[in-house]
């Protein structure tokens, strides 16, 4: 799959070659076909590079190098060498079942045992060898989600069963990072972090909307930097996990370097009205505790400014119109003209889009073994301010006071969260069972 991620190739292959045959390992700099020729040097595979750049491989029983010995053997002459291993398409037929023929391999391809894989924008993330098929996703998979606000995001792109909507209005209901698994509600999905239960937000989705009245894990509360990877299980997590996991099982591993770290930092906008401006920074680092032990931290702050998608509410140009922000003037002639001050009214509705928020998240994972037995503990703390912006109140609405504000206003919500997590436990091997006893303490106060 590297190989054919990195030279730009398509790979068709037999589904019976996975098991029992192993290429070589490539290092350093080679063209297509001499890194080819390092891969299946002494394997009992050949290849063939078609004209539209898809390299074939298969079984290779009767392969004859250049000094005459059964085999693939490394030799100086690379031309010599490449002529003997990247056959023509006649000699080629010979990978084939037997009784094809050159002209059968494009036929080939379409049967049941060809394993086709596309190196070119894809690479396995499905542990296919478990009871139950896992998704699993690098931080590397990630963070090639550029831009995006925190793991909700990252995993909506990754995830095709993952549905996160975008909300404006709703109250507190619009800073809800609300996913749901399989079009279930996101309480639905059991959230789990190094294999223990996540707590749930304490903000309720009381919009009309997708997902209304469910109150599921805000997964944007967990720093990305601190993130190693992300297993998602669908199928059959109820029977396992429980009721709470009807919808799946998102277990997010912590980083557990020992050393080393990492800077990164991005920044945008969006491109077509401006606005929307971001800022991510990500610090994580790995320091050794004594000689059987570990501790990572990590840090992330994000700054995002708001977007307004809405547009205004036109300024009514006739006497009767539907969306007058005061009553029709009265000429006194049985006649009525729109009032002036329809002019001088902001008439921007501000709840489409996307609101300022700020964010500082932490994270720490750390364990110690003492040989039997293994002490381990993480937690994590963030602290985030979103701003909110409600629908226009027009000078005559029930909920305006024409007192305060003769002209309507707009009213904004300053909402701060605090959530934290510790875990501790141990954990360990006794007469060949595994135990783990832990106990942990979670809370989101907005």
């Amino acid at each position: 799959m590297e190989f054919a991620e990195q030279a730009q190739v398509s790979v068709l292959f037999e589904r019976k070659l996975v098991g029992p045959h192993y290429t070589n390992e490539v290092r350093g700099d080679y063209s297509v076909e001499d890194a080819l020729l390092v891969l299946l040097t002494e394997t009992g595979l050949k290849g063939r590079l078609t004209e539209t750049g898809t390299l074939i491989i298969g079984r290779c029983e009767n392969c004859v190098d250049v000094e005459g010995n059964n085999g693939m053997k490394t030799n100086n002459k690379r031309g010599t060498l490449r002529a003997a291993l990247l056959t023509s398409a006649a000699a080629f037929a010979s990978i084939l079942p037997s009784g094809a023929s050159a002209q059968d391999a494009a036929a080939a391809t379409s049967t049941e045992d060809i394993l086709i894989v596309t190196g070119v924008r894809g690479e396995p993330r499905s542990v296919i060898d478990s009871p139950i098929p896992i998704d699993v996703f690098s931080s590397e998979m990630l963070e090639r989600i550029p831009g995006t606000g925190g793991l909700f995001e990252q995993l909506r792109y990754n995830v095709p069963s993952l549905n996160l909507p975008q909300r404006a209005g709703g109250g507190t209901a619009t800073f809800i990072a609300s996913a749901g698994l399989r079009a279930l509600n996101p309480d639905q999905t059991l959230v789990l972090v190094n294999g223990k239960r996540r707590h749930k937000t304490s903000l309720i989705n009381t919009s009309t909307g997708l997902f209304s009245g469910s109150a599921g894990v805000d997964l944007n509360m967990i720093p990305n930097s601190a993130i190693d990877r992300v297993e998602v299980l669908r199928d059959g997590a109820a029977a396992q996990y429980g009721s709470d996991a009807i919808a799946g099982v998102v277990n997010i591993i912590l980083k557990e370097a020992p050393e080393g770290g990492f800077l990164t930092a991005t920044r945008g906008q969006n491109f077509d009205r401006n606005d929307g401006e971001f800022f991510n920074f990500g610090a994580n680092g790995g320091f050794a505790l004594g000689d059987n032990g570990f501790v990572n931290v990590s840090f992330d702050y994000r700054q995002n400014e708001g977007s307004e998608r809405a547009s205004p509410v036109p300024i009514p140009t006739e006497p009767g119109a539907s969306f007058r922000f005061f009553p029709d003037v009265d000429n006194m002639d049985g006649t009525f003209s729109v009032d002036p001050r329809e002019a001088l009214v902001n008439r921007t509705v501000r709840n489409f889009g996307e609101y300022p928020s700020e964010r500082y998240s932490f994270a720490i994972n750390a364990a110690y073994d003492f040989g039997d037995v293994e002490a381990y503990s993480f937690a994590t703390y963030t602290d985030r301010s979103s701003t909110l912006f409600f629908t226009f109140r027009r000078p005559r609405d029930g909920r305006n006071n024409g007192e305060i504000f003769p002209n309507g206003f707009i009213p904004e919500e300053e909402i701060r969260e605090d959530d934290f997590e510790v875990v501790a436990g141990l954990r360990g091997t006794t007469a060949g069972f595994d135990w783990d006893l832990s106990g942990g303490y979670g809370r989101n106060i907005a």
